[in-house]
């Protein structure tokens, strides 16, 4: 294993660690705070995010990042959401089927995410 990949796996293991512990907060509290509303945006924020920076982070160990990057010395912010545009439709139209279907580690910290995200969504709703 190259270091490349040694660094994917640790960045996508700090993601996950990272929004189940924001989602456990929650989970954990005796009582719900009375903005149930926001503490369920902001799960839900913060896990897709992190799906999303998994998912990356496998296309990029995996060689399948969208084409023509934009140049890291010259882009602009407009090229730069463009081009993020297709890194997230890339992320869950390409990579999520295929770390469904390989049950990857990248399928694990997944499972876990959503799990948590779950949890917080049951617990503000009832």
């Amino acid at each position: 294993m190259n270091a490349n990949h040694a660094n994917i796996r640790e960045e996508q293991f700090w993601f996950t660690a990272a929004s189940v512990a924001f989602n456990t907060v929650f989970l954990a509290r005796e009582k719900m705070p009375s903005h149930k509303g926001l503490i369920l945006v902001a799960s839900v924020f913060v896990s897709l995010y992190a799906a999303y920076l998994i998912l990356t982070r496998w296309l990029a160990s995996a060689g399948r990042m969208p084409e023509n990057p934009p140049n890291a010395r010259s882009f602009n912010a407009r090229e730069r959401f463009r081009y993020a545009r297709r890194e997230f439709r890339a992320a869950f139209f390409v990579a999520l089927p295929l770390v469904l279907a390989e049950l990857s580690g990248a399928f694990f910290y997944i499972s876990l995410i959503v799990i948590t995200c779950i949890g917080v969504a049951y617990r503000c709703l009832h």
